[in-house]
C-alpha cells in the first residue's frame, strides 16, 4: 500500500525492516490559547516507542498547529520544514500492524478489544495511551432519544447515525447482545477500528494521519 501527503508527493509505506531514522520531536507543550496539550508534550516519548518497535518518521514531521492559519485550533500532523517530492514519511514494520484480513472488520475489533484488555502487557499499550478515542464524540455515541437525534430527525441519510453501533450488534455480535452490554474497553476497540482503522488494519503512527480536518490533503492507492 501506498499512502501519499498530496502537498509533498511523500509516500508512507507499510514494510517488513528498515533503518531507524532520528526525529527533532516537539519543542511545545502547549496549544495556541496556551492550554496543556497532551498529544504534543507526549509525541516526542510515543515516537520513541514506535522507532523501538522498528518503525521510522522523517524528522521534519511532527504534531502542532499549521502556522498558515491564523489563530489555528485543528492540531495534526504537520512539516516543520520543506519536504521534497517523494520523501518517505513513515515506515511501520507489518509486525507493529493490528491487521485487517480481507474483510474481517470484527476480527480486528476484537484483537483491538484483546489488547486493550492487557493494558500495559499489551505491546500497543503506548500506541492507545497517546491517541485515546476516548474523548471522541461521534454520531454512533449519541443517545438514541436524546435532543441532538430529535433536532436532526429527517435530515440523516436512511442509515441513520447508529449505522455502525447497529453493525456490529447485528453482524459482530449476531444479535447476541445490545448495546448496553459492551463495557468501555469493547466499545473503545470499536469506535478505535472505525475511526483509526484503514485498509491494512491499525497502523501506529500513520493513523494519526487519518483525518484531512476539512483540507483534502491525503490519497492513497494499492501497490
Amino acid at each position: 500500500m501506498i499512502i501519499s501527503l498530496v502537498r509533498a508527493i511523500a509516500r508512507i509505506l507499510l514494510f517488513t525492516t528498515i533503518s531507524l531514522v532520528p526525529s527533532t520531536g516537539v519543542s511545545a507543550s502547549f496549544n495556541k490559547n496556551n492550554d496543556y496539550d497532551p498529544l504534543l508534550v507526549n509525541f516526542t516519548s510515543h515516537l520513541a516507542w514506535f522507532q523501538s518497535q522498528g518503525g521510522a518518521i522523517d524528522p521534519r514531521v511532527t504534531i502542532g498547529y499549521d502556522p498558515n492559519i491564523p489563530n489555528s485550533h485543528v492540531r495534526g500532523v504537520i512539516s516543520n520544514d520543506f519536504i521534497p517530492v517523494d520523501t518517505v514519511l513513515v515506515r511501520c514494520p507489518s509486525s507493529l500492524i493490528l491487521k485487517r484480513v480481507g474483510d474481517q472488520d470484527c476480527q480486528l475489533i476484537e484483537q483491538i478489544w484483546n489488547e486493550l484488555k492487557l493494558g500495559e502487557r499489551s505491546k500497543w499499550f503506548p500506541m492507545f495511551e497517546f491517541d485515546d478515542i476516548s474523548g471522541s464524540r461521534i454520531p454512533c455515541q449519541w443517545n438514541r432519544v436524546g435532543r441532538a437525534i430529535a433536532y436532526l430527525q429527517g435530515l440523516w441519510p436512511a442509515w441513520g447515525p447508529h449505522r455502525h453501533l447497529n453493525w456490529y450488534i447485528e453482524t459482530c455480535l449476531n444479535g447476541e447482545r445490545d448495546e448496553s452490554t459492551l463495557d468501555d474497553l469493547e466499545m473503545k476497540a470499536l469506535l478505535t477500528s472505525l475511526t483509526r482503522s484503514s485498509d491494512a488494519g491499525l497502523v501506529p503512527m500513520y493513523l494519526l494521519f487519518n483525518h484531512n480536518n476539512a483540507l483534502i490533503n491525503t490519497r492513497s492507492g494499492l501497490l
